[in-house]
């Protein structure tokens, strides 16, 4: 029986795979094969990329997780900061109250009021009386003098108008009750870039000629504090101006060109006009050395001197005035 059973069931076994086979071609199951080869490889395929966007996930969520943190971290910093600017502020407010008070008496100052009563004062009246050039900000302690009254397009001579005006506000600024404070001196450039070759030589753009200009007033300021006793005038017409206010006993030199008045006959020369012999200068050791024109600025600023530029070649008679109110 039991081999009777095993026959019957091996005859089963290929009567099934004769029917199994027998129904289709071989290239039909060649090529069913060959698709179920190409799904098995895609199949692995995508999940392979399963795996892999799987990990890119896990790690974008690590960065996000790091990210929370950092700003976080950045979120309480801002607020730590704010806290200390707060108390920055609230600790300014308190010395500023017992500086006022310390200097002008117990009671509250004026609304807005920087600085101290007579200087503030002082700088409304001094932009009262140049309406046209100076502008005063009295809650910052400012002074705005206007660019372009101030420099000529791509300049940094200062014009006569402005240099008595900031001689003027010199003497404001020599108040001791200004001693306690810091004066900052921010240049302004022109509304148009800078192009012009010779410009650019000096003032490769306009943030160059922003800070050239600031230097300047910060030059001429520094003169005009100084009351030179010693002064080289390398211009005729500020030799005439100098004589005729009574100050011509402090020229010590000036060029051979200036003949005006006959008392000039008895200062040393040191050059012509437009030829100025440096070394003699140097020798002299004069507190200022004032010219009309820029050609020996270099030399004479490299020899420790200070020197006034400001330019009166083509002035016509209406500045003429704001010359001798400049020296006078």
């Amino acid at each position: 029986m039991r081999k009777i059973l095993a026959v019957s069931v091996g005859v089963l076994v290929l009567s099934g795979l004769l029917t199994a086979t027998g129904c289709v071609s071989k290239a039909e199951y060649n090529k069913a094969l060959d698709l179920n080869r190409k799904a098995q490889h895609e199949l692995a395929s995508q999940r392979a990329k399963t795996r892999q966007l799987q990990s890119d996930k896990t790690t974008l969520m690590g960065e996000l997780t790091q990210a929370e943190a950092d700003a976080q971290k950045a979120v309480e910093t801002i607020t730590l900061l704010k806290a200390a600017r707060k108390k920055l502020h609230d600790d300014y407010d308190t010395l500023l109250a017992l500086y006022r008070e310390s200097r002008e008496g117990p009671g509250p100052p004026p609304q807005g009021l920087v600085l101290p009563v007579q200087v503030d004062k002082a700088l409304r009246d001094f932009a009262e009386a140049n309406p046209g050039l100076v502008e005063y900000r009295a809650k910052h302690g400012m002074i705005k003098i206007k660019s372009d009254l101030t420099f000529a397009l791509g300049s940094t001579q200062i014009k006569a108008d402005a240099a008595e005006a900031l001689t003027k506000l010199v003497e404001i600024i020599n108040d001791p009750a200004v001693a306690a404070f810091h004066v900052y001196i921010a240049g302004h450039t022109d509304n148009v870039p800078v192009s012009r070759p010779s410009t650019r030589r000096s003032h490769p753009n306009n943030w160059y000629l922003s800070v050239h200009r600031a230097v300047a007033v910060q030059k001429l300021m520094v003169i005009a504090s100084l009351a030179p006793e010693r002064i080289v005038a390398f211009d005729s017409a500020v030799v005439e101006i100098l004589f005729a206010i009574g100050e011509g006993d402090r020229i010590v030199a000036t060029h051979s060109f200036a003949a005006f008045p006959p008392e000039v006959a008895n200062i040393p020369r040191v050059g012509g006009a437009f030829d100025m012999d440096v070394e003699a200068v140097i020798a002299l050791e004069p507190d200022l050395v004032y010219v009309f024109f820029p050609s020996f600025i270099d030399a004479l600023e490299a020899a420790g001197l200070k020197v006034l530029y400001i330019e009166t070649l083509g002035s016509d008679f209406t500045r003429i005035a704001e010359t001798i109110r400049l020296w006078g």
